[in-house]
């Protein structure tokens, strides 16, 4: 689990790699909030979420590797 003082919105909390949120990169390019984003169809196993803080629980989005498992 990657954990940091500053809660990085772009980064996966399991893995610290990029995320991809859709979400976020458009508030980053000053364009608002979009509903476009990979994972709004995803599929997520709840054993992804058991290990992460809660502190953490919906605050970042898990990046697509580790929610297809691979992560590491």
């Amino acid at each position: 689990m990657h954990e940091t003082n500053l809660l990085d919105l772009t980064r996966c909390p399991i893995c610290g790699q990029t995320n991809a949120c859709g979400m976020e990169l458009a508030k980053l390019k000053g364009l608002g909030e979009t509903e476009h984003c990979w994972c709004m169809n995803a599929s997520f196993a709840p054993e992804l979420f058991a290990n992460l803080p809660e502190s953490l629980l919906g605050k970042a989005c898990i990046c697509a590797s580790c929610a297809k498992g691979d992560q590491s």
